[in-house]
């Protein structure tokens, strides 16, 4: 350690920042970021992305030292509200969900291809879209809680809307991560994983679940929306901490589609139906069982993580029989 750093009480090593070091320090009872030189200088102040904003929140929350964002203790909050949705077709009414109903929205970045999901149970999330339903469509229920961690796992399968952030190679390590497009914390983790996502060397199913806010759920709806989900979640979020250009364009309320507002809500109510209390949040399988992680990324969890079943599939897979 820097001999710089004496002045400062409970010193842990950060992430590299190029050339420099980040460093979680304590001063005055506060914690904060500081970097270092290769020649032993140490720099205080705010850590400032290469797209001009402050990622030192981030890389507090890196080291375990802030907290992941959490869900809004209010369900009913109208920062959740989804935009407005065009009236569904009768196909897309809402239906009675199972831990396992048809394969969730996949979509792979070398063949993109947008699969309306199954309906899911409307909610104050998005009342405009359940209001869209037909009259007559069969009443909806309330999605089943799993009952141990091997369940939430075949759930994430099967329930959740997802697509790979990369082009995994056959039989790499999956892990499903879900996040909210405007969560430093994620953008973080993504910043850690991402030279595994690029080489094909783990398989990071997304989750997207837009919890922090409305323009959260505009992000979520347009990178779902994309017919490349995987590259365009991957420019989004390594723009926020790296000097990556964002490309990415979020679109109007008027033209997100409605199969995709009720894809997030699923992953939403799935979410909370758990009592999955923010995110990043993490969920893979290992020799021992599936397991799950909760904020920053781990070594273990890289280590531990192996395929789960379907890992090896199209980018629309037939429902299961």
């Amino acid at each position: 350690m820097p001999s710089s750093l004496s002045r400062f009480t409970d010193v842990r090593p950060g992430v590299p920042l190029g050339v420099l070091q980040s460093w979680i320090v304590s001063e005055g009872g506060q914690q904060r970021v500081v970097v270092t030189t290769q020649d032993g200088f140490t720099v205080v102040g705010d850590v400032i992305g290469p797209q001009g904003q402050d990622i030192s929140s981030a890389l507090l929350a890196l080291s375990g030292l802030s907290r992941p964002q959490t869900i809004p203790p209010n369900p009913q909050s109208s920062q959740l509200t989804m935009p407005p949705a065009q009236p569904a077709s009768p196909a897309a009414a809402p239906q009675a969900m199972t831990p396992s109903p048809a394969s969730p929205l996949q979509l792979q970045t070398a063949e993109p291809a947008l699969q309306p999901p199954a309906a899911v149970t409307p909610s104050p999330l998005a009342s405009a879209a359940s209001a869209a339903a037909p009259a007559g469509a069969t009443p909806p229920i309330v999605m089943e809680k799993a009952q141990s961690l091997d369940q939430l796992l075949e759930q994430a399968i099967d329930v959740s809307a997802w697509f790979s952030a990369g082009t995994p190679k056959p039989g790499a390590p999956v892990i499903f991560f879900m996040a909210d497009p405007t969560c430093p914390h994620c953008a973080v983790a993504v910043d850690m994983l991402k030279d595994k996502i690029q080489a094909g060397d783990i398989d990071l199913r997304v989750i997207l679940a837009p919890i922090r806010s409305q323009q959260a759920v505009f992000e979520a709806a347009s990178i779902l929306q994309s017919p490349t989900p995987g590259a365009d979640f991957m420019n989004h979020e390594l723009s926020k901490t790296t000097s990556t250009v964002s490309t990415f364009k979020v679109l109007q309320p008027s033209e997100i589609q409605p199969d995709v507002v009720r894809a997030l809500q699923r992953n939403v109510e799935w979410m909370r139906g758990n009592g999955i209390q923010g995110v990043p949040f993490y969920i893979y399988n290992t020799a021992e069982g599936a397991k799950v992680e909760f904020g920053e990324v781990k070594d273990s969890m890289l280590a531990a993580a192996i395929p789960v079943r379907g890992s090896v599939q199209t980018a629309a897979q037939e429902p299961k029989p």
